[in-house]
């Protein structure tokens, strides 16, 4: 058993701000400030991006005549399978890269291919603010237990983590034990990571027999990448006493909307414009209203505008009781197309399709995902055109290794009859419950 460390009064991680006037000024100053940095920020993408030239030539925009949100609406939205078309026609990044090569720190690449930049400034990924209004503090020494593999997940935190003055221990996932025995060692006071991970190494602490608090000193925790079951987490928040805090982004985008101390809904940066739009006619809907999640990330070294995330989600404009006056996201409802997020990865029917492109003894297929414990589960249901066991069995470690290198996951292969899905299958098949954030 470790030894008990007497710990100093815990720092406020509920109340200030980052940045006062910025988060607290009235709506109006608001609306001029974002549309004075949107007239810059079009005019500074349309100069440097050949992509974005192209797209606002495409639909004959000037770009001297965006200035507000209300311009913006005029450019048609894009998404994430066209960014990929624009990678695949202009390597690396699809000619929307607006500064010099030299800027870019790393290359990530996610499911698809699709390849992210980061730039050099230490707020590249819009996470200083964001971990700051979850909860975070200089000095924290934070366990990162979020992928250093590929995708940007464990670099966008440390990045941001060391720009807002924590201390950063790069652990990745796995090894749980492992992970705990740093945890009372060191006296980590954060983690960030995946939830069912999180769920994982809690129970390791109930299993070596170790006390929160006392052997671990787990203040506070950011989880993301994974549905987080909301009974999972009042029971970490009260009986560990561990703040459980969340934020919306991806890989591409960034930090776009974080909790802050009151954990009604997330907080948009202001350095990013959310629309909850229509589906059917792009049109941005009011608060209160379920629709697909568009944002423009206004960061000019990699300008993203109106982009359709595929998420479905409703917001707000009114003030938050933390006095922050800015948008929040409150809630996420769901995929609007059958895209779902497992792990941490997105896939998309289109990456399956891709796949099974390659293995031609593959018929109809589906993709299963389901909840054992705290951990996701993938069922990979495939109806083989070739009947002798000797080519099934060919063709099931071919398709193994694909889902392997091409999906980055694991998944059981279940072979089924080709009447098992009457033509009603889907290509993914979403089983999780649905939570509410």
């Amino acid at each position: 058993m470790g030894r008990v460390r007497i710990k100093g009064p815990q720092k406020d991680r509920k109340s200030g701000y980052y940045n006062l006037d910025l988060e607290t000024m009235p709506k109006s100053e608001r609306l001029m400030y974002q549309n004075k940095l949107l007239a810059d920020f079009i005019s500074h993408a349309y100069q440097y991006s050949t992509a974005i030239k192209k797209r606002f030539d495409k639909y004959n925009i000037n770009p001297k005549d965006i200035s507000s949100l209300t311009d913006l609406q005029r450019l048609p939205t894009f998404n994430r399978h066209n960014l990929r078309e624009l990678q695949k026609n202009c390597l690396p990044f699809g000619g929307l890269l607006a500064t010099n090569i030299h800027e870019i720190d790393k290359i990530f690449v996610s499911p698809g291919p699709i390849y992210d930049p980061e730039g050099k400034i230490s707020d590249y990924w819009h996470g200083l603010k964001a971990l700051y209004t979850m909860g975070f503090r200089r000095g924290d020494l934070v366990q990162n237990c979020f992928s250093y593999h590929l995708g940007p997940g464990g670099s966008m935190l440390e990045k941001s983590l060391l720009g807002l003055g924590c201390k950063v221990i790069p652990m990745g996932p796995g090894n749980r034990e492992l992970q705990v025995r740093v945890m009372r060692d060191l006296s980590v006071i954060g983690y960030t990571g995946n939830p069912s991970f999180f769920i994982e190494i809690l129970d390791t602490i109930e299993a070596m027999n170790l006390k929160i608090p006392g052997e671990i000193n787990l203040e506070i925790a950011y989880l993301a990448g994974e549905i987080l079951d909301n009974n999972q987490r009042h029971d970490a928040e009260f009986r560990y006493g561990i703040m459980i805090r969340q934020a919306y982004g991806t890989g591409d985008a960034g930090f776009i909307a974080y909790e802050c101390g009151f954990g009604n809904g997330m907080h948009v940066d202001e350095r990013v414009i959310l629309e909850i739009i229509d589906p059917e006619t792009e049109k941005p809907l009011p608060p209160g209203q379920k629709g697909e999640v568009v944002v423009t990330v206004m960061r000019k070294q990699y300008p993203l505008i109106r982009m359709n995330l595929g998420d479905i989600g409703i917001w707000n404009d009114e003030p938050c009781g933390c006095g922050r006056t800015s948008p929040r996201l409150m809630q996420i409802f769901g995929r609007s197309d059958q895209s779902v997020r497992v792990k941490g990865i997105f896939l998309h029917p289109w990456e399956l399709d891709e796949m099974a492109r390659k293995i031609p003894e593959l018929g109809h297929y589906q993709l299963v995902i389901t909840k054992e414990g705290n951990i996701d589960k993938l069922i990979f249901r495939a109806e083989w055109k070739e009947k002798t066991p000797e080519k099934q069995k060919s063709a099931l470690i071919k398709l193994e290794n694909y889902i392997k290198e091409d999906l980055r996951l694991k998944a059981k292969v279940e072979l089924v009859s080709g009447d098992f899905f009457l033509k009603k299958y889907k290509v993914i098949d979403d089983r999780r419950e649905t939570i509410e954030k």
